[in-house]
């Protein structure tokens, strides 16, 4: 049975729909960003393109500080793949902490090749459709959709690449395995415990991945662009029949990554593993989690000249930290000792 005759079927038209594709761009760029494996969207249309096109999901987010108390460190700004990762999670206020370390193996295949399979069923079908019902803007449509999975996985996956060999280049350096304590800051106020190796806060989490083929990288990005102005006059061009099912198809794959849908936070670029402990509370003071932290006379100070504790004038604070039952210390030094155990697997 033939479909051409819904190439004809238009009981009502919408105008400027290519703008709807200029939607959701803030959205995309935080779930895009921070390197997590989207099962259910990874090899499906979305919405705003452009943001894969022009680059923006690596930009940095101003407003994050990062301590490194162990050595007395502060960065006033951090990778642009992990404030977006720190974006996409409920955080609790001062009460979570963070594992960060490399697994030996490569996880999410199975999500992967589900992912894929998803994918290719998904952009078969459209470009299938508007073969069928002869409809050329249709076919144009869904072909510039399919190019921007494409470009889209090659970009993500070549700055996933740089953020694992920024830590390979270092990991056998004996600094670079030794664990850190470190705090950061977010624009909200909310303050993250991290515990890692000095190795992956300083060529991870602080500094930005890189690409090795940066022609090929700009020349991806710029098939991009043109795809994506394809898909915006094409839209407009392209039968109702076509335009709704575009519409909903980018919508779903838009909201399911937005959200997360069947996302694992924990592995970050295949590799790096991301263990997040929260507190009994959602709510600690800061005195709790400094004392959690068994900070020492030396981190003490460096706390209090970044301006992290109160002077010491502020005696009933300082009493309420030295006054705080051990079990709270205990419990960061147990959490250490099991997380310890888990890189060691």
């Amino acid at each position: 049975m033939t479909l051409t005759w819904l190439k004809n079927w238009q009981p009502f038209q919408i105008d400027a729909l290519g703008l709807v594709t200029l939607l959701g761009a803030e959205q995309v760029n935080k779930a895009l960003g921070c390197f997590i494996a989207h099962p259910v969207s990874d090899y499906l249309p979305l919405l705003a393109a452009f943001v894969v096109a022009g680059d923006s999901f690596n930009e940095p987010i101003p407003g994050f500080q990062l301590y490194n108390v162990t050595d007395g460190i502060v960065a006033y700004d951090i990778s642009p793949w992990f404030s977006r990762w720190l974006f996409m999670q409920d955080l609790t206020w001062n009460s979570t902490y963070l594992s960060v370390h490399f697994s030996r193996t490569r996880r999410l295949r199975w999500p992967t090749i589900c992912s894929l399979a998803c994918g290719l069923v998904v952009n078969g079908t459209l470009i299938a459709v508007a073969a069928v019902m002869g409809d050329w803007w249709g076919l144009a449509n869904a072909s510039a959709l399919a190019i921007s999975v494409i470009v889209r996985r090659y970009l993500l996956e070549e700055r996933a690449k740089g953020l694992r060999q920024n830590w390979y280049k270092e990991n056998h350096e004996t600094w670079a395995n030794v664990d850190v304590k470190c705090l950061v800051l977010t624009p909200a106020g909310q303050a993250v415990t991290i515990y890692a190796p000095r190795g992956i806060i300083t060529e991870v989490i602080l500094t930005e991945p890189k690409v090795k083929r940066k022609t090929r990288y700009r020349t991806v990005r710029i098939v991009g662009w043109i795809g994506f102005f394809c898909h915006i006059v094409a839209l407009g061009m392209a039968s109702l029949v076509n335009q709704m099912i575009s519409v909903f198809v980018l919508i779903v794959s838009t909201w399911s990554a937005i959200y997360a849908i069947g996302t694992d936070h924990s592995v970050v670029a295949g590799k790096l593993r991301i263990e997040r402990h929260d507190g009994d509370t959602d709510m600690e003071s800061r005195s709790r989690v400094y004392r959690r932290l068994d900070l020492t006379a030396e981190e003490v100070e460096s706390l209090l000249g970044w301006s992290l504790m109160p002077p010491r004038l502020k005696q009933d604070w300082w009493r309420r930290y030295y006054g705080l039952k051990d079990t709270d210390r205990q419990r960061f030094k147990q959490w250490r000792t099991s997380v310890a155990g888990v890189v060691k697997a």
